[in-house]
C-alpha cells in the first residue's frame, strides 16, 4: 500500500528543492560559510537515487567529497539538513521525485497561474484569459529603484 491507496492527493507540502535549501539556509540549518553551499547540496539532492537509503550515502559522498577540506561540524550540518530536505520530499521507492506534486500558487518553480493565463486559453465565449497581473495582484513596486512602499512596510512590523 502507499499513500494514494487511500488519499487523492498528497496529505503534505512537498517543496521545490531550491525552496527547502534556502528555508534550511534562513534557518540556520545549513551553515553559510561552506563556499558553494546552496549549489552543492542542491546538486547533492537532485542526483539519481533508487531508494531512500542510497540517496542518504549519495547525498553524503557528494558533500563529503566536495568539503573534505572544510570545518567537519559545519560538513555534519550540511550532510543532515540536504538528508532530511530529501526525506520530507522525495520518495524513489514510490517513484516520487522532485516535481511530481508541483505547488502551483505562485510561479516561481512551478507554472502555477501561467497554467491557464498562457495565451492560449479562452472562455466559453472565445475571451482569451487575461495574463495581466493586476487582475489578481496590487503591484506596490516594478522596476523602481528604492521603492518608497518597502520602508512603509518595514515601519509596519
Amino acid at each position: 500500500m502507499d499513500c494514494v491507496d487511500c488519499h487523492n492527493r498528497p496529505s503534505h507540502a512537498f517543496r521545490a528543492p531550491e525552496d527547502a535549501v534556502d528555508e534550511a539556509i534562513a534557518a540556520g540549518k545549513l551553515d553559510r560559510r561552506l563556499p558553494f553551499l546552496k549549489q552543492q547540496v542542491l546538486a547533492a539532492l537532485k542526483g539519481e537515487y533508487h531508494s531512500a537509503a542510497e540517496a542518504a550515502a549519495g547525498i553524503r559522498t557528494a558533500l563529503e567529497a566536495y568539503y573534505k577540506d572544510q570545518n567537519k561540524d559545519a560538513l555534519e550540518a550540511a550532510v543532515r539538513a540536504a538528508t532530511e530536505i530529501h526525506a520530507a520530499n522525495v520518495f524513489p521507492e514510490m517513484r516520487i521525485g522532485w516535481g511530481a506534486y508541483p505547488n502551483n500558487i505562485g510561479h516561481q518553480f512551478y507554472p502555477g497561474c501561467f497554467r491557464c493565463h498562457d495565451g492560449d486559453h479562452r472562455s466559453r465565449d472565445g475571451r482569451e484569459i487575461s495574463q495581466d497581473c493586476d487582475r489578481c495582484h496590487s503591484l506596490l513596486a516594478v522596476e523602481e529603484v528604492d521603492p518608497p512602499i518597502l520602508k512603509q512596510m518595514s515601519a509596519q512590523n
